[in-house]
């Protein structure tokens, strides 16, 4: 059980830096108090209940995120940090056709880039960049597993990003 003056202590050290990280990562700095305030009377209330030797900065910080994080998720709650069941796929419009020069000198860099991948990791490219395939379905239309699909992937954005590096100054915004 801490001690008032040891608690005093740790929030003149503490409660400085929890609002700077607040109003740091998007809160106001009425809302980042709050918050500070918050953790510590929740850590106080619960101090007879904290394990021996926990160390008590870190359990004040921990709060502080969870406090954090729930605010957030009440701010928008059809956001979700859990996984969707099932597949999960992006409908994405098809890429427009080249209009200019410089798109068409591009697109066909990039075409001759991805000619030079081995075939498997083409293939892998082409399903993944172009097909929009999810890595689940790749993995069964090419017979491999899903760490090999990502390796592929992985490899292949590499290689391109080597043989385009060139063309960096120009894509860049």
């Amino acid at each position: 059980m801490l001690s008032d003056a040891t608690f005093s202590e740790l929030y003149g050290e503490l409660a400085p830096k929890m609002r700077r990280w607040l109003t740091a990562t998007g809160l106001d700095e009425s809302l980042a108090d709050e918050f500070v305030n918050e953790a510590f009377l929740r850590v106080w209330r619960k101090q007879a209940t904290v394990q021996e030797g926990l160390v008590p900065a870190a359990l004040l910080w921990t709060v502080l995120r969870n406090l954090r994080i729930d605010y957030f998720r009440r701010l928008h709650p059809t956001l979700s940090l859990e996984e969707p069941e099932g597949e999960f796929v992006f409908e994405l419009p098809a890429p427009p056709q080249p209009t200019t020069i410089d798109e068409s000198y591009l697109h066909s860099r990039i075409q001759a880039a991805v000619q030079t991948l081995s075939p498997d990791i083409r293939k892998t490219y082409q399903l993944f960049f172009e097909e929009h395939e999810p890595i689940k379905a790749i993995a069964a239309k090419t017979g491999v597993g899903e760490s090999l699909v990502k390796v592929r992937i992985f490899r292949a954005r590499t290689r391109l990003k080597k043989l385009l590096a060139d063309l960096q100054p120009y894509t860049t915004h």
